[in-house]
């Protein structure tokens, strides 16, 4: 069993801030998860690594997730299922105001639609 899956193309490093680091006192360092690839969201895969391997391991061959047409989790989560070769549902709500068409097809929400996620849309009234 594996406790992890490989979703990230490397570690990302820590960066020095030395400016802020002067103004506020300590040294201050940042996480540049722009390094680790797949368009960014390395917080979210470094968690996904092991929930899916997780899921793998319990035989699960559909990750599904709730959120919104834009949703940068979503869009990984998607990502992931597809280069490891699982099926995706993301679970769609109005839960920003004033959405429209432009807002539920494009962006996120069509990389998602090409990369055969399954979205189901559902009111924003209802529960996930």
């Amino acid at each position: 069993m594996k406790n992890k899956v490989k979703l990230l193309n490397r570690q990302s490093s820590l960066e020095f801030l030395p400016n802020l680091s002067n103004k506020l006192g300590p040294k201050i360092y940042i996480k540049r998860d722009d390094e680790s690839g797949r368009g960014g969201g390395g917080n979210k895969l470094r968690k996904y690594e092991r929930i899916i391997a997780d899921a793998i391991n319990k035989k699960a061959d559909t990750l599904i997730i709730a959120g919104h047409f834009q949703s940068n989790a979503a869009r990984a989560l998607v990502g992931a299922a597809c280069q490891l070769g699982l099926k995706s549902i993301v679970v769609c709500k109005a839960m920003i105001p004033e959405q429209n068409t432009t807002f539920n097809q494009n962006g996120n929400a069509l990389l998602m639609k090409l990369m055969n996620a399954n979205i189901i849309t559902i009111d924003a009234e209802d529960d996930f």
